[in-house]
């Protein structure tokens, strides 16, 4: 890794646009991380690219969070099961329907398996679909003032508020 080789920006860029860490690459690499920023801070445009791929990452983690959600929500759980219901040893479990499985509890002295739970399939579609904006929450305010009448509420207020501080006092006789 040189500073002064093109291909080392771009795999950084390349790196953090696809869900990486700069941490992570520096770690790699034997590099100090703050000199690392120090050399991208120092030019505008390595700058703007990093942001760029920052940005990126950020898009890239919201697409994988949703690929997730949407494979819990279809994952077909009878793929963890044999014929005749007894639920296949884990390492026969496909992998895609291994990584719905929340837990486990088994019997720790015979390893027998008590209790399989899945992650929440109702959950993963209530998430997903808040997201594309299908399920919004809307709240309703209904008032039958306009906000002109309530400024106008207002500032009556402080004009009658304003004239009791300013009218002389009288005293009781």
């Amino acid at each position: 890794m040189s500073l002064d080789d093109p291909s080392t920006l771009q795999t950084i860029l390349d790196n953090v646009a696809s869900g990486g860490s700069i941490i992570t690459l520096c770690s790699t690499w034997g590099v100090n991380v703050g000199r690392i920023m120090r050399w991208i801070h120092s030019d505008p445009e390595r700058d703007k690219q990093y942001k760029q791929a920052l940005d990126d990452r950020n898009e890239y983690r919201i697409e994988a969070i949703l690929r997730e959600l949407d494979f819990l929500a279809h994952v077909d759980i009878r793929k963890a099961f044999n014929e005749d219901g007894s639920l296949r040893p884990l390492k026969d479990i496909p992998q895609d329907v291994a990584q719905a499985l929340a837990s486990i509890e088994y019997d720790k002295e015979t390893g027998a398996i008590h209790k399989v739970r899945f992650h929440d399939k109702i959950k993963s579609l209530e998430l997903a679909g808040k997201n594309l904006g299908t399920f919004t929450d809307k709240v309703e305010i209904t008032h039958k003032k306009t906000l002109e009448v309530l400024l106008s509420e207002v500032v009556e207020a402080e004009v009658i508020e304003q004239k009791a501080l300013e009218a002389p006092s009288v005293a009781p006789a």
